[in-house]
């Protein structure tokens, strides 16, 4: 966990690598088989973001998926508290959580934020596939900064009240080469 820290301390993201096992993703990718997955739209926001994915945000009561969303909360707030406590403004608590799948192309989502509202870090679990994940210092993604995110990985990312500051992280996936499926979770928190 040091290693991810000093690289969202650096890059705005970094890497648990080997963090969930194959059989949970293995459990969560049949129970996502009967979740119907709606196609979003091809751009999004006030930049026109252009993205090419198709994603689950509501699963009912005993998901899986909430179970992990759950445990990983409770991961987090442990291991933040313990090792790097007055990393994060809050404790998590995951108050928003998307199934998204990507199939194979050059655009997932181009450079984007996840807005001010979405606080401390956002957790993405990779199920399955690939793509480059990076972070960018502009919006026409020039200059990158690559993140591993390899299936099994928990990639996190920071948001604004992480080491106290406002700040949010430019991101983008793209040239996805086999079918990609992450967990995204996010603590969102009403800006007033």
């Amino acid at each position: 966990m040091k290693g991810c820290v000093e690289e969202i301390k650096k890059y705005g993201a970094g890497t648990v690598s080997d963090f969930l096992k194959l059989d949970v993703r293995q459990a969560l990718l049949g129970e996502l088989s009967q979740h119907a997955m709606v196609r979003q739209p091809a751009e999004w926001g006030p930049h026109k973001v252009k993205q090419a994915l198709k994603m689950v945000g509501l699963l009912p009561e005993g998901s899986l998926f909430l179970q992990v969303r759950d445990e990983l909360a409770l991961w987090l707030n442990n291991e933040f508290s313990t090792k790097f406590p007055n990393h994060l403004s809050l404790p998590l608590c995951f108050t928003e959580m998307s199934v998204q799948a990507y199939d194979p192309g050059p655009i997932g989502v181009e450079p984007h934020y996840d807005g001010v509202s979405v606080i401390n870090l956002i957790a993405l679990l990779v199920l399955e596939g690939n793509g480059q994940f990076c972070t960018c210092e502009d919006r026409a993604g020039t200059i990158t900064h690559p993140i591993r995110n390899e299936p099994g990985d928990l990639l996190l990312m920071r948001g604004p009240g992480f080491l106290g500051s406002p700040q949010q992280v430019l991101h983008r996936i793209n040239n996805i080469t086999v079918k990609r499926t992450v967990v995204v979770c996010r603590h969102d928190v009403p800006v007033s």
